[in-house]
C-alpha cells in the first residue's frame, strides 16, 4: 500500500463518492476506483459495500476497522514530510534598524526571497541598543545597527559608511546660497542619527534653539519636510530616495561635515551549522548590493 492509495481512500470519505474524491484530488473516477481496488487487494478485503443504484459509500465492517490505521498512516507520512521540508529549509532571522528594513534593504530582501527559497527570512525592527541582546540571547542571527556596544559575545563588523547631506526644498533660500547661515534651526526636522552626530550639530548650530520636530524615524520625514522653509540633515542614499518621490526638493554636500554614518553587521561569536551557512550566503549579497551604489562606502571585511 502507498501513501496515494490511503490519501484516496480518505477522501472517498470526506467526499462521500468516488466522483467526489476524484475531483477533490484532481485525478479521473478511474484512477480513483483503481486505487481502491489495489489497496483492497493489499489488503485482502473489500473496504467498502457496492450496491448497484446506492452512490453514497458505505464503509464494510472491516473498512470501519481499517479507518484508524489508514488516519494513523496519512498522519505519519504528513510528519515525515514534514521533517523532510524542515531539512532543506534554514531559518534566518534578521533584525535591523527601521532605516535599514524600510529604505535600505527593501530591494536585498525581496530579491533575496526569490532567489533563495532554501532560506526562511524573518526580519523584525529594533533600535540598535535593543538588537544586542537579541544577538546575544540568539533569538536573532544577524542584527543590522548603526552603534557599538560592549556585548562580550556579539561579533561585530563595521558594514558600509555613508555621508551625509542638507535636504531641503528648492525654494529655500539655501538652494541660492548654499550658506548654512540660513538655515533657521527652528525650522530642521531633526534626526538624532549617533553620539557623534549630536556632538557635531551641537558646534554646528545653535543647541539652545528649540528644533522644528524631533523624529524617531527616518521614514518618518517625507511626512513633515514638504514646506519650503523646513530642511534636514541625512544620509546620501535618503536623500536620492526621498527626492525621487519628491523631486521639489534637492540635497547638498556639507562643507565641514558630520562623521560618516556607519552601519554594523553583528552576529553572535558562536552562530554555527545552517544558521552560519545561511549568514554568510545573505551577507554575501548584502554586500554585493552595497558595493553596487556609489555614495556608499563599503567597509566589509569577512573575519
Amino acid at each position: 500500500m502507498n501513501y496515494d492509495e490511503i490519501l484516496t481512500f480518505l477522501a472517498i470519505l470526506d467526499g462521500g463518492s468516488i466522483a467526489k474524491a476524484a475531483q477533490t484530488l484532481f485525478i479521473s473516477q478511474g484512477t480513483a476506483s483503481t486505487r481502491i481496488q489495489q489497496l483492497e487487494r493489499q489488503l485482502g478485503f473489500e473496504l467498502f459495500y457496492r450496491q448497484k443504484g446506492v452512490r453514497h459509500i458505505v464503509l464494510s465492517p472491516q473498512g470501519r476497522e481499517f479507518l484508524p490505521l489508514a488516519r494513523q498512516l496519512y498522519k505519519l507520512n504528513q510528519d515525515a514530510m514534514q521533517l523532510k521540508r524542515n531539512s532543506e529549509i534554514t531559518e534566518l532571522n534578521i533584525t535591523a534598524l527601521d532605516l535599514i528594513n524600510s529604505l535600505v534593504f527593501s530591494g536585498v530582501y525581496k530579491e533575496f526571497i526569490k532567489t533563495h527559497p532554501d532560506i526562511l527570512l524573518t526580519i523584525g525592527t529594533q533600535h540598535s541598543s535593543k538588537t544586542y541582546p537579541l544577538i546575544e540571547q540568539r533569538v536573532s542571527d544577524i542584527g543590522f545597527v548603526s552603534g557599538k556596544y560592549n556585548f562580550p559575545s556579539v561579533h561585530i563588523t563595521p558594514l558600509y559608511s555613508e555621508k551625509m547631506v542638507f535636504l531641503y526644498h528648492q525654494q529655500h533660500p539655501f538652494a541660492v546660497s548654499q550658506n548654512a547661515q540660513d538655515l533657521d534651526v527652528e525650522n530642521e526636522i531633526y534626526l538624532d542619527w549617533s553620539r557623534e552626530f549630536r556632538l557635531w550639530h551641537n558646534q554646528y548650530f545653535d543647541f539652545t534653539r528649540h528644533k522644528k520636530v524631533t523624529l524617531g524615524t527616518v521614514v518618518m520625514l517625507p511626512n513633515f519636510i514638504g514646506e519650503p522653509e523646513l530642511w534636514s540633515i541625512v544620509t546620501e542614499g535618503v536623500a536620492k530616495y526621498i527626492i525621487d518621490k519628491f523631486p521639489e526638493l534637492a540635497f547638498s554636500h556639507i562643507s565641514a561635515p558630520p562623521p560618516e554614518h556607519v552601519i554594523y553587521v553583528i552576529k553572535h561569536r558562536f552562530l554555527d551549522g545552517k544558521a552560519l551557512r545561511a549568514y554568510h550566503v545573505f551577507i554575501a549579497r548584502v554586500v554585493e548590493f552595497i558595493s553596487s551604489t556609489p555614495y556608499r562606502t563599503l567597509l566589509y571585511r569577512q573575519a
